[in-house]
């Protein structure tokens, strides 16, 4: 019984581990971020540290670079040229110089065509495409856009290719596809390509040739390359301060021209003016409403204002989202003028406000400090407040013209512009792969975290709770000691004394006369005594633990107090070992014994018969059963006896049945 006791232990165990770890399959939060965790981490995984590490990096960086706004609608598209089936030969472009440039950087972006559904369809390069840098017909230098997978190119189908390297003299750049696994009805779209030498763009100076090209009205033509007008819209971050730019009060008159005077402290050169739109959320029809669509730009000589730019009778095309270049011969001057003759006007509104964001001054793509004075014609009054539709308030003042900001942000540099979103397009992919890597990782290093939260505690609890039963089981084990010496001593040294005392009283009776009432009291008291000593140690003794020696103690205990009745004992042989405390044991004997007694006593019967048995609920029970009379008066002794056996029936949480059908039957019930 003690073996499998302790095996029991072993068992449970085993048994806990397993729930354990089926229960802890799917932690229900992310404990990797907490402190306590990380040096465990560490040790387990260095990979999911520092792939983790390196995702937060980038997840910095991201948030410092620009991102590309919508896809407009508005502004020239680019180049699209025509498939295999449509062109002999695989698409090529050719940019030429009149004369030897020095250049740094190439950024090519892809068409965005606007669709029906007013959704853009990407002309990403998942081909490889060949840039050559050369230089009176030898090559200088080659980039490679290298292919791309159908997940990395939808990453990067809105994003610049940019390339960087060590400045080179060319006259010629070329931009090809090689023929090899050609899909014939691949077409190649191209939206802009930047040439820099230093901070100038000179694509714009470059002649343009393609050898296929599909033409549509007012969407794709090849001069479109070199435009600056871009699918992304304008190069700017998405924060920065609150001055919109310039919007004028009165709506603007059909042949009116507003002239906006800029003046230095000092003589500026200059070789280009820059006008960019407002964010069509202010309150505008769309991007372009107020926006010049002819102007003039005019420089003062300390005598009159000169002519520098027209558009003469020409219209401009939409911009869209983009700035508008403005290029000239390289004037110096301290004073320039800009004229504008006609503006962009909404579908329905007969006229228009004349409205731009920022006016910016260039020389070989440099920009210029901001104007110390600026007048218009067309005066406004002071601030007025906008709201954009993020709830963000913006106000109108014509110093906005020359904050470097747009509506939207921070105004960068093309050039810079470029090289962040390439950047942003490589963190992305890298995002990606990383990700895919850092998933399995953080599941497992999650798990780890969990099981470790909840497994630690279990286990101090697992093993406090061992220690207590272990505490429990050797106290009790004492106690048995302590109860078993005791029913021994009690045995030896009281049963041996109330022996000697019964001897030495019988020897005083034979001896003494006059006094046999009180002798006979005295030996009925002592024979009592040890008759209840016995019970007592018997019940106490660690020998009574099988049914068979509770089933014997029983007979005796029958024997004695049946009053000399003729009575039977039964029990089951099948009866399972009632192993029950020796409390148990006391209050089962008592209440046998009063029972016993009680019909002895009260009955009128001649016979008594005690039943120890299973019941169909696999419940012990002892029945005591007489052939008596079967009622009893509830004044009686019987009554009283009755309580008494109540009285112990409770003690030991069982059931009670009292029956007085021929003859008085009493039947005890034990749920244990």
């Amino acid at each position: 019984m003690k073996a499998s006791r302790w095996a029991l232990g072993p068992a449970l165990f085993i048994l806990l581990v397993v729930l354990f770890f089926k229960w802890t399959q799917h932690p229900p939060f992310d404990l990797t971020k907490l402190h306590f965790f990380q040096p465990l981490l560490r040790l387990k995984s260095p990979e999911f540290d520092s792939i983790g590490l390196r995702l937060e990096n980038i997840e910095l960086r991201l948030s410092e670079l620009p991102c590309p706004p919508e896809i407009s609608p508005g502004g020239t598209f680019g180049h699209l040229s025509k498939s295999l089936q449509q062109s002999a030969s695989p698409f090529e472009i050719l940019l030429e110089w009149p004369h030897e440039q020095v250049v740094d950087t190439v950024s090519l972006l892809p068409l965005q065509e606007p669709t029906e559904h007013d959704h853009a369809k990407a002309f990403a390069f998942r081909a490889p495409i060949y840039i050559e840098f050369m230089l009176k017909g030898s090559l200088i230098h080659r980039e490679i856009i290298k292919k791309k997978s159908a997940k990395e190119s939808a990453i990067r189908a809105t994003l610049p290719h940019t390339f960087a390297f060590p400045a080179i003299k060319i006259d010629k750049m070329r931009i090809f596809r090689s023929t090899k696994k050609l899909n014939p009805k691949a077409q190649f779209g191209l939206a802009e390509c930047f040439v820099f030498s230093g901070n100038k763009n000179i694509a714009a100076f470059a002649s343009l040739r393609a050898n296929s090209e599909l033409k549509r009205t007012l969407e794709f033509r090849l001069d479109y390359l070199t435009d600056e007008q871009t699918p992304l819209g304008l190069p700017q971050t998405t924060f920065g301060g609150n001055t919109v730019g310039y919007q004028s009060l009165q709506s603007h008159q059909h042949g009116k021209t507003v002239n906006f005077d800029f003046s230095w402290q000092k003589e500026q050169v200059l070789d280009e003016v820059r006008l960019f739109p407002i964010d069509r959320a202010l309150s505008f029809s769309n991007s372009t409403s107020g926006f010049p669509r002819s102007l003039r730009v005019l420089c003062w000589d300390n005598k009159s204002w000169n002519e520098v730019y027209s558009d003469g009778n020409s219209l401009r095309s939409s911009p869209g989202m983009n700035p508008v270049p403005v290029r000239f011969k390289q004037v110096k001057t301290q004073r320039l003028r800009i004229q504008i003759t006609k503006l962009w006007r909404g579908k329905t509104a007969s006229k228009s406000k004349l409205a731009l964001s920022e006016v910016q001054f260039r020389h070989e793509g440099e920009v210029i400090g901001a104007a110390n004075s600026l007048t218009i014609s067309d005066l406004v009054s002071k601030k007025r407040t906008a709201t954009k539709i993020d709830g963000r308030q913006l106000y109108w003042d014509p110093k906005g013209l020359s904050d470097g900001m747009s509506s939207n942000g921070r105004i960068l540099h093309e050039k810079q512009w470029l090289k962040d979103l390439d950047e942003r397009a490589d963190l992305l992919l890298e995002k990606f792969e990383k990700q895919a890597a850092f998933e399995p990782l953080f599941a497992k290093a999650n798990l780890f975290c969990w099981r470790v939260a909840t497994g630690l505690p279990s286990l101090i609890f697992y093993v406090l709770l061992i220690l207590f039963v272990k505490a429990k089981i050797k106290q009790l084990d004492i106690e048995r000691k302590v109860r078993d010496q005791l029913a021994a001593d009690l045995h030896d040294d009281l049963g041996s004394n109330l022996s000697s005392l019964s001897l030495y009283t019988q020897r005083l009776k034979r001896k003494t006369t006059g006094h046999d009432k009180i002798i006979d009291a005295q030996l009925r008291l002592i024979s009592d005594s040890l008759t209840s000593l016995k019970e007592m140690v018997a019940l106490m003794s660690p020998q009574i633990t099988s049914t068979r020696a509770l089933v014997d103690v029983f007979a005796s205990m029958i024997e004695i107090h049946c009053g000399g009745l003729d009575h039977d004992f039964f029990y089951e042989s099948s009866l399972k070992a009632i192993d029950y405390k020796p409390s148990m044991r006391r209050h089962l004997y008592c209440f046998l014994k009063e029972a016993v007694s009680n019909a002895a006593k009260h009955s009128q019967g001649d016979r008594i018969r005690v039943r120890l048995y299973h019941d169909v609920r696999k419940h012990v029970v002892l029945e005591v059963k007489d052939n008596g009379k079967g009622v009893f008066d509830e004044n009686s002794q019987s009554a009283s006896a009755l309580s008494t056996l109540k009285i112990r029936a409770k003690e030991m949480m069982a059931k009670l049945e009292v029956s007085s059908k021929q003859g008085y039957c009493i039947k005890l019930i034990l749920h244990h």
